[in-house]
């Protein structure tokens, strides 16, 4: 089966939902705050998932100080290895999310989605490092060829 995200949010961990459960779709509705739960919609053999970007703070302004390092991280008790996996949103930017299923086998397939807090000032859309649409892949699954 093929590797298939869905994405929900909640304000707090273990919070109300803020917002609608969604399958292949990056997200940019993000909050400081928020907790971001994670789930393979097909069943696999195994589930590798991994949090391959999150922003770091934007610093000071002061020389040599490049800001602080995000502490997003997939928590238990899912973890990397199960059908389910969240993380806590702790800066604004983007956070690139990969999920890999039946890894080593022939089925192994792999998607990537991108979700984003929009920055304060002006609301701008950072992208991730490693996002890409070029004839190596799509990162993260639905990107497109504008900004």
């Amino acid at each position: 089966m093929p590797a298939v995200i869905e994405s929900t949010l909640y304000t707090t961990p273990g919070g109300a939902v803020v917002a609608g459960s969604t399958q292949q779709n990056s997200r940019e509705d993000l909050q400081l705050g928020y907790q971001v739960t994670l789930h393979s919609v097909h069943t696999a053999t195994t589930y590798s998932w991994s949090l391959s970007f999150a922003s770091d703070s934007p610093g000071s302004v002061a020389p040599g100080f490049g800001g602080t390092q995000s502490v997003s991280a997939l928590l238990p008790p899912e973890g990397a290895t199960s059908r389910d996996a969240k993380f806590n949103v702790d800066f604004e930017g983007t956070y690139l999310i990969r999920l890999t299923v039946d890894a080593g086998l022939a089925t192994e397939n792999t998607q990537f989605i991108r979700c984003r807090v929009l920055t304060l000032f002006g609301a701008l859309k950072l992208v991730a490092a490693g996002e890409r649409r070029d004839e190596k892949g799509v990162i993260p699954v639905d990107a497109t060829a504008e900004g």
